[in-house]
């Protein structure tokens, strides 16, 4: 057995026999945000707007995205290529045919909630259509159309008269649209032919 130690008198006892100051800390429990704090997404705080829920205050917001034109309607023809003398260059082109768009009513603010044009192509026989549908193309002057498309517009400014055509003027030169299309179907053919 090795010999202990001297001990001496400026040495401190073991920490077990030393009296503990009692420090009254709670803890706090919980994770502290590094981030900033978020925005209060319940709305309630002082220093923000007032949520409305109203259908002027929806039509307000949506103000921005409606468009201020009516669109036009189409039918894909095919594919072709335009050259450009200049550069050399070849540019593909879709074939687009416009088939008696026409404008067959308006929906207003006033009476529907909202502005849009109805706008119709092509043609059907009228023993073909519907009795309703043969009463609103009769009640608006115009002749039974194929295929009927609502466009949103932004206000009045942006109805156009009632059997009014719209025709490959109403685009310029050179403008973007958005186009949109429906697949003319290729048949259900099943897992095995």
């Amino acid at each position: 057995m090795p010999p202990k130690p001297p001990t001496s008198c400026l040495q401190l006892p073991p920490p077990f026999l030393i009296p503990r100051l009692q420090i009254n800390h709670v803890p706090k429990r919980g994770i502290r945000a590094v981030d900033p704090p978020r925005p209060n997404r319940f709305n309630r705080s002082q220093n923000l707007p007032l949520l409305t829920s109203t259908t002027a205050a929806a039509l307000q917001r949506k103000a921005f995205t409606t468009p201020l034109r009516t669109g036009a309607l189409a039918i894909k023809k095919g594919m072709t290529a335009i050259y450009d003398p200049q550069t050399g260059r070849r540019w593909p082109c879709t074939v687009l045919q416009m088939d008696r768009v026409q404008v067959v009513s308006h929906k207003t603010r006033k009476r529907n909630g909202y502005f849009a044009v109805q706008v119709g192509c092509g043609w059907k026989h009228p023993s073909n259509v519907t009795r309703p549908l043969l009463g609103h193309f009769a009640g608006n002057g115009v002749s039974p159309k194929r295929h009927l498309v609502e466009f949103k517009v932004r206000d009045e400014r942006g109805l156009l008269g009632v059997g009014e055509m719209i025709r490959a003027s109403w685009f310029q030169e050179g403008q973007f649209v958005d186009a949109r299309a429906n697949c003319r179907g290729m048949g259900f053919a099943g897992g095995m032919k």
